[in-house]
């Protein structure tokens, strides 16, 4: 049970969601966007989020959208993890889906939710990144088209009244080589120790990581390690190790030394497997 009374609103268009924000923004209702809701509800349960209004973004068609248009995946930010798990159209990220919480919370949990969501995991960005996949965002002025890059720093960088509306992959990177890993501390479900999603492309091995840091990430100064044809197996993967940027973890799923020794026997298969492909 929630502890408090909010307003609630099911518009039918991203302007009319964007309009209610502002107005109940002015208002003082502190309100926020509900897509798949499992975290929201969770949150606010616990006292953690506080909020006079809350804007349930499911009812939009552009949130609705999943499938082919032209040579773009479209994929409404309210489609849920089993559905992508499901159907499989970008294989990559129907493998991540499927280790990400259970089946049940896979039915509720969206991919916009869990992307733009306040647990840092955030695993099904993974597969977007590897593929340069861009996000359709919902503006005062319509709806902007931009690379992921420019929108993902580790969070989702959208300033309300904005929202995430759609994600869209080319379609040549949905039918390239991957690999997906993931380790946890028991289960097979839960939270990652690691967690990485790689792709195998005309550039060599494209690589995202969670659970490793405090965000998910994607580093080019890892990938070209990992792609030095010039040094060893063995060396590539320390290389590769030594360019991550920010501190790897140290809490109680595992020790900063266990994820490196698990990232590291990680990347030495992952190098393996992909060297096999391109032969």
């Amino acid at each position: 049970m929630i502890p408090y009374n909010f307003d609630y609103e099911k518009p039918s268009s991203f302007s009319e969601a964007i309009s209610i924000y502002e107005k109940w923004e002015v208002d003082g209702k502190n309100p926020i966007y509900y897509c798949g809701g499992t975290e929201i509800i969770t949150m606010a349960r616990m006292d953690q989020i506080q909020t006079k209004g809350v804007i349930d973004i499911k009812g939009m068609p552009e949130c609705l959208d999943f499938g082919w248009e032209k040579d773009q995946l479209v994929i409404g930010a309210a489609i849920p993890l089993a559905k992508l798990e499901e159907e499989k159209a970008f294989p990559l990220l129907s493998r991540v889906c499927n280790r990400i919480a259970d089946h049940t919370s896979r039915c509720k949990i969206t991919i916009g939710g869990n992307i733009t969501g306040k647990i840092n995991y955030r695993e099904a960005v993974l597969p977007l990144l590897v593929a340069d996949a861009t996000c359709v965002i919902a503006s005062k002025t319509g709806m902007k088209q931009i690379p992921i890059h420019d929108v993902f720093d580790g969070k989702v960088q959208i300033q309300p009244p904005e929202f995430l509306l759609q994600v869209r992959v080319e379609r040549k990177m949905t039918t390239l080589p991957y690999l997906s890993e993931k380790r946890t501390k028991i289960d097979r479900i839960g939270y990652p120790v690691v967690s990485l999603a790689a792709i195998h492309a005309e550039d060599g091995i494209r690589i995202a990581f969670s659970g490793l840091c405090t965000d998910p990430f994607r580093s080019l100064s890892v990938e070209e390690e990992l792609n030095n044809r010039s040094q060893s197996l063995e060396s590539k993967v320390q290389s590769a190790i030594e360019k991550i940027s920010v501190p790897i973890l140290d809490d109680h799923h595992a020790s900063s030394a266990y994820r490196k020794f698990i990232l590291s026997n990680l990347l030495v298969d992952i190098i393996k497997e992909f060297d096999e492909v391109s032969e």
